[in-house]
């Protein structure tokens, strides 16, 4: 279903999903000034790209790998007021929190996105899990992703982090039965 969404977006908007995708990428790959150039194209290109909700979540996390907080708290703002039961805008939060140390903005965002888990995209699973378990919170890790979404073909790039959170918590025969999943 997710791959359906994303192939509709890609052949109705090609140039706006194909930069969004390639700026997580070279975020991914700890290139935060190319994708922060890579939006200032797109908006000199067309200025209305910029209100767009993946474009403005790009800008976001591009803003939080740089440090600027305060940036990224006010696209977070924006972002919230518009899509409060939005996967994307709460692992921004939660992201946002983890940079800050600000347990209660982590809270928040993992509340939101209990819920929500089993809708995240199957290439954010393995990030999120990973923010959660660098971050040493290995109990929301598992509270995240419980049976229902480790279930999930999705999940599986995920589960290596979770088997991790279920270790460092003492749970060896959790872990070990997540373990046996991985196959």
């Amino acid at each position: 279903e997710a791959a359906g969404l994303l192939n509709r977006m890609i052949l109705e908007d090609p140039l706006g999903v194909g930069a969004v995708r390639y700026g997580q990428r070279l975020l991914e790959e700890g290139r935060p000034d190319k994708a922060e150039k890579l939006i200032r194209r797109l908006l000199n290109w067309d200025e209305s790209l910029g209100k767009r909700t993946d474009v403005l979540i790009l800008s976001g996390r591009v803003h939080i790998a740089k440090g600027d907080y305060d940036v990224a708290e006010g696209i977070l703002g924006t972002l919230a007021n518009q899509h409060a039961d939005s996967v994307d805008v709460a692992i921004l939060a939660a992201n946002l929190g983890l940079a800050q140390r600000n347990a209660g903005l982590v809270e928040e965002a993992l509340k939101t996105l209990k819920p929500l888990a089993g809708s995240i995209f199957p290439d954010r699973m393995p990030v999120a899990a990973r923010n959660l378990l660098n971050a040493g919170l290995y109990e929301e890790l598992l509270e995240l992703f419980d049976e229902n979404v480790r279930g999930l073909p999705a999940a599986k790039p995920a589960l290596r982090s979770v088997i991790r959170a279920a270790t460092a918590l003492g749970r060896v025969e959790e872990a070990d039965a997540l373990f046996a999943d991985l196959d």
